[in-house]
Formats: C-alpha cells, sequence, structure tokens
C-alpha cells in the first residue's frame, strides 16, 4: 500500500499546474450551448458512448466513480441507495439531469437523487460539470451537475437492438431498444428488466439473509421535425424498483424489510430558429413525479414495525433564448419558473411523522454571455436572480476566462462563481422543520490549465477552493431535533488527470483527486469523502475485434457513520476486469469480473460489499 500512496504523491506532484484535456471535438453543453469541449473553460469531463460500451453491464455509479473529481458511496447490495460527490460537496449539493429533466426528489430531506437505478443503455455521453453551476442550473448545482444525454436516431431504417445478461448474486438483464425515423418523426425507445437475490446489505456476523431486488424502466424519446427551423421533442422515463433493505439503525437482517419506488419523468420541449438563425427560442415543460412505498412488518428478528410513504412532484417551465451573434460572440438568457410539491407519511412502532401537502415556488431570470477572440482567449460569465418563496432573493454570478497557448499545446483556465442550496419542502414544514432557514451559500474558485505534452500524452491537474456557508443539518436530540443553519465548511483539492496512447491499440488513463476540508465548528465531519481517490485502467483497444480495460481503483481513508457518531474507515483497492469480443456482425460478447482479488472491505460503515463477481451478456443488433 505504501508502494500505492507514493504513486499517487509522484503523480500528484508531477501533474501539478495541468487539467484533463480529452478529446476536443466532443460536444459538450455545459454553457446550454452545445460547443466542443475545449471551447468551453468550464471544468467539464465527459464518458462517451464509447467509454459506455467498453463498460457495459456496469451501473451508472460504477461509471461515474473512475471521473476525476467524483466519488461515489453505496451502501449494500444492488439498487440499493447511492450517493455522489463531486469536489467533496455533499449529495444533494450536485444536479442530475438526462436531457435536461431534473432527477433530484422534492420530498427526500435534502432533494437528493439515488441513481443506482438509472440504467446505461440508450446514453450518447454523461456530461460532468464540476464547481458551482448556479447561474443556469439554478440551485442544487453548489457542486455540480451531472447531465446524461440520451441517444437520437441516426438512421431511417427501423434498429433494433437485444441485451441479455447474467451474473453473481443470480443478476439476470434482459433490454430491447429501438430506433428509427418516418417521415418527419425520429423516434428512440427502450425496455429495461433486471433482477437478483442481492446480498445482505448490513454487515454483521449474523447476516445471512439476501436482500433480492427487481427493477424495470421504460423510455421514449420522439423528435417531431415540423420545418427545417422548427422541431419538438417529446421524452417520457418510467422507472419502477422492489428492494429488499435491513435495518441499520437497529443492527438487524430483516427479511421482512422491502421498498418499492415509481418514478415518473417527461418532458415537452418546442425549439425553432429565427432571423436566420440569430435566435433560438427553446420552450420546455418537464415534470417529474417520485413514489416511495417502504413496509418493515414484525418478524422473528424483531418485533418492531415501521412504514414510510411519500409522494412528490416537480413542474418546470423554461424560455431559454439562445442568440448566435456571430462565431466569437453567443449569449443565453432564460426564464424559469419552478414548483415542487409533496406529502409523507412516517410510522414506527415509538414514533410517527406526518407532513401534508406542501409545495414551493422559485421563479428566476439569467443571462450567459460566451466571448471568444482569435479562438485563443475565451469569456464565460452569466448572472442569475432568483426570488424564492420561502427566502426572497437571491443573486449568483459566475466569471470563467480561459487563454490556449498553442505554441505548447496549453489551455489556461479559472473561474470565480457563486451558488446557492435552497431549504427543501421536508427541511422547512416537516416536524422537524424550520421555516426561519436560509438557503445554503457557496463561493467556487479554481485555477489550472491543461496541456498536451506529447502526441500521445495529455496530463492535468486543476486547484478548486469551494467554500460553502449557512450549511444546513439538524440539531439537537430525538424528538428535540430541529434542522438550522449551523456552519461553514470549506473543500478544497487537487484533481490530476493523465492519459497516455502507448499504442494505438493500448492506452492508459489516470484520474486522481485530493480533498481537504476544514469546518468552523471543529465537531462537524464531512462523510464518506476520502482524501483520495485514484483510479487508473489499462485499455486494449481492436484486438482482432477483442477490447479489454484493466482497471485499479483505490479509495483512501474517510470519515464513516454519521455526523452524531463518526469513525474512520480504512482504505481499500479493487481490481477490475472489462472485456468484449465481436462474434460477427450482429452479435457482441461482453461482460466484467469486479473485486478480482476478493477484497473484503467496507464502503459505507455498517454496509456489506460484494466480493469477487462477474457479468456475463450477449448483444444482439
Amino acid at each position: 500500500m505504501s508502494c500505492l500512496l507514493f504513486f499517487i504523491k509522484f503523480i500528484t506532484l508531477f501533474s501539478f499546474g495541468f487539467f484533463a484535456l480529452g478529446n476536443e471535438q466532443i460536444i459538450v453543453t455545459a454553457e446550454k450551448i452545445e460547443r466542443p469541449r475545449l471551447n468551453s473553460p468550464s471544468s467539464t469531463s465527459v464518458i462517451t458512448a464509447l467509454d459506455l460500451e467498453k463498460k457495459k453491464g456496469e451501473s451508472i455509479s460504477s461509471i461515474l466513480q473512475q471521473v476525476s473529481g467524483v466519488s461515489v458511496s453505496q451502501g449494500g447490495s444492488n439498487k440499493t441507495l447511492s450517493s455522489l460527490f463531486i469536489r467533496g460537496s455533499s449529495s444533494y449539493h450536485s444536479l442530475f439531469l438526462i436531457d435536461g429533466i431534473e432527477m433530484n426528489n422534492s420530498i427526500t430531506p435534502n432533494r437528493q437523487f439515488d441513481l443506482s437505478h438509472i440504467s446505461s443503455s440508450n446514453i450518447e455521453r454523461i456530461e460532468i460539470l464540476r464547481g458551482s453551476q448556479g447561474v443556469l442550473y439554478g440551485p442544487d448545482a453548489i457542486g455540480g451537475v451531472i447531465h446524461i444525454i440520451t441517444k437520437k436516431s441516426k438512421s431511417s431504417a427501423p434498429k433494433l437492438s437485444l441485451d441479455l445478461g447474467y451474473g453473481s448474486y443470480q443478476n439476470v438483464l434482459s433490454r430491447a431498444s429501438l430506433s428509427g425515423r418516418y417521415k418527419k418523426i425520429c423516434y428512440v425507445t427502450g425496455l429495461e428488466y433486471s433482477r437478483g437475490s442481492g446480498f445482505s446489505s448490513l454487515k454483521t456476523k449474523d447476516s445471512t439473509e439476501d436482500d433480492g431486488f427487481n427493477s424495470a424502466s421504460f423510455n421514449t424519446l420522439f423528435t417531431i421535425n415540423l420545418t427545417k427551423l422548427t422541431s419538438i421533442e417529446l421524452s417520457t422515463r418510467l422507472i419502477k424498483d422492489f428492494v429488499e433493505l435491513d435495518d441499520f439503525w437497529s443492527q438487524i437482517d430483516d427479511p421482512n424489510y422491502q421498498s418499492k419506488k415509481y418514478e415518473l419523468y417527461s418532458k415537452l420541449s418546442i425549439k425553432s430558429f429565427l432571423f436566420d438563425g440569430l435566435i433560438e427560442p427553446i420552450l420546455t415543460i418537464t415534470q417529474n413525479m417520485h413514489k416511495t412505498d417502504t413496509i418493515n412488518k414484525p418478524d422473528e428478528r424483531s418485533n418492531l414495525s415501521s412504514s414510510f410513504e411519500s409522494d412528490s412532484k416537480q413542474l418546470k417551465l423554461s424560455l431559454q433564448n439562445n442568440f448566435y451573434i456571430d462565431p466569437d460572440n453567443t449569449a443565453t438568457a432564460g426564464l424559469e419558473f419552478e414548483k415542487e410539491s409533496g406529502e409523507l407519511e412516517s410510522i414506527t412502532t415509538t414514533s410517527s411523522s406526518i407532513l401534508n401537502n406542501s409545495s414551493i415556488d422559485n421563479f428566476a431570470f439569467y443571462f450567459h454571455y460566451n466571448y471568444s477572440y482569435k479562438n485563443n482567449f475565451l469569456l464565460s460569465a452569466g448572472s442569475r436572480f432568483d426570488h424564492h418563496q420561502s427566502f426572497g432573493d437571491h443573486l449568483t454570478f459566475k466569471l470563467a476566462p480561459g487563454y490556449r497557448l498553442n505554441k505548447i499545446s496549453t489551455f489556461f483556465h479559472g473561474s470565480l462563481s457563486t451558488g446557492f442550496k435552497s431549504p427543501t419542502i421536508y427541511q422547512l414544514y416537516s416536524s422537524f422543520g424550520n421555516q426561519a432557514l436560509r438557503p445554503e451559500k457557496s463561493l467556487n474558485a479554481e485555477v489550472g490549465f491543461e496541456s498536451k505534452l506529447f502526441d500521445n500524452t495529455t496530463l492535468g491537474v486543476t486547484y478548486f477552493n469551494n467554500a460553502i456557508e449557512q450549511m444546513i443539518d439538524t440539531q439537537g436530540v430525538y424528538p428535540d431535533i430541529k434542522y438550522k443553519n449551523i456552519d461553514e465548511v470549506t473543500i478544497s483539492g487537487i484533481e490530476d488527470f493523465l492519459e497516455i496512447d502507448v499504442t494505438p491499440k493500448l492506452s492508459c488513463r489516470v484520474a486522481h483527486t485530493y480533498l481537504h476540508h476544514k469546518s468552523d465548528n471543529s465537531g462537524y465531519q464531512l462523510i464518506n469523502r476520502p482524501k483520495h481517490n485514484l483510479n487508473t485502467s489499462f485499455m486494449f483497444n481492436n484486438l482482432d475485434k477483442f477490447n479489454a480495460t484493466i482497471s485499479l481503483f483505490y479509495k483512501g481513508d474517510r470519515i464513516s457513520g454519521s455526523t452524531f457518531s463518526p469513525h474512520k474507515l480504512p482504505s481499500y483497492t479493487l481490481l477490475n476486469l472489462n472485456a468484449s469480443y465481436q462474434l460477427s456482425k450482429r452479435f457482441r460478447l461482453w461482460g466484467y469480473i469486479h473485486n478480482l482479488l476478493n477484497k473484503n472491505y467496507e464502503d459505507i460503515s455498517g454496509y456489506n460489499t460484494a466480493g469477487v463477481n462477474f457479468f456475463v451478456g450477449l448483444t444482439w443488433m
């Protein structure tokens, strides 16, 4: 392990002052206008469809964990809660989008999103925007944004794809997708079902009862080209999950603890080009609906019982206007209205809590400007005004310059931005709520540069500092617990990235994150944020139709448990293998083996993890 830590320090020192480069031709929407990644000074990483194909069968959370600046923690077996941390900020400081639809659940205490059940199929790319993105994306984006952009049909003839897979813990996967074009209508639709016996989520000596799951999802995307300049986009995503749980707080390997989730996401968007393409107005209406039903019945292991039911909705209307002034000047101005509502009922053997249907409204106006001088000097700047129902007006800004020095293939960049996280419905109106809460506010600064050292080598790092004040957390002892603005936390660190194309068929990629945080309140702890995260991958491509990736993942020491009873978890290292083989023009065999060394470890204190496990699948296309 000492050799591994030495390697981490070597990479950090050697790459100081650089930033991850990646493919310049990759298109991103960090500024809500499509542009090449290197024409955007924002700290953005992109996971392409090709990257996802090489990791086929893996969960979205597992794939995101391999990105610099990102850490993921999952408590227990498949489909249990996965929390994602961007640059050490809390999981609820990240906004999750699929094709522009917000996924965060309005009725959860912190309005966070559980990404454990999102499928990796039919995805064109995943954009990871690091740092405060409040100007364009509003509240909930203090830490960053995860934007999943799905595939659109590229052929006129109908195209059918089928996936079948089987793996450890009796995991079964079946998936079908159909895409094509009929006259002026392009369509993509997908259907997926998975199930498994799982393993005990609770890590105790007596944990023997498996926690299984089954999950079904259906998604559609229709693009109707009314004219050459006007189009309508309609999308729907339905998710239904069932998962068995364990009673973590009572440390009981519970056979009767179950949770059902229903989620529905929909979008209607109308886009047009006016005045010879000078203005692009986009009118969008999105809605998400979350319903959770969790029940724990008495059994031979425990006479305790509990039930939890919640229902939430979010409706968002936006009018975005993109102005294409000339190739060097673009601007975006937008109006947004958002309404969140939800209710819940929680009943246990000893207590009960009811939150009647409550709602929050927010209105916002934003303006963002992009400037380029000879494609060398870049400037991205903007401001946003929000009027929130509970705390009134709030102003955020972002200033992000960049400069490309072509002689040494280096791109310098920096950013200064603010953001805020508004109190949630639960934090305001539940039995633990406090209607005097103020929003969490952040000031994010970063600086770095990205460089292509040789034709085959890209190397870099970004230094970041994010100060979050008026953080919201609970205080007191049950039943006298209330949410309060209690603390200020400063999170700083370095993101390293190294990519080498050793040969046309062999490449190496290293992603490393170093974190440091301090709190005004010495008793406050940031949970499940390791000081070091390192992922090293060796990719063998197109070796006679064979592709393989060997990955070494290291997660450093960290504080786990809870803010009430924190304790230290040791570091761990995992060795993983992904591979695929093109059997014929229409058939591809793929699979993975994770935790090859059968490491016994804890990702979150008290929760079990998988030993050596495999998954193998067959694709017909």
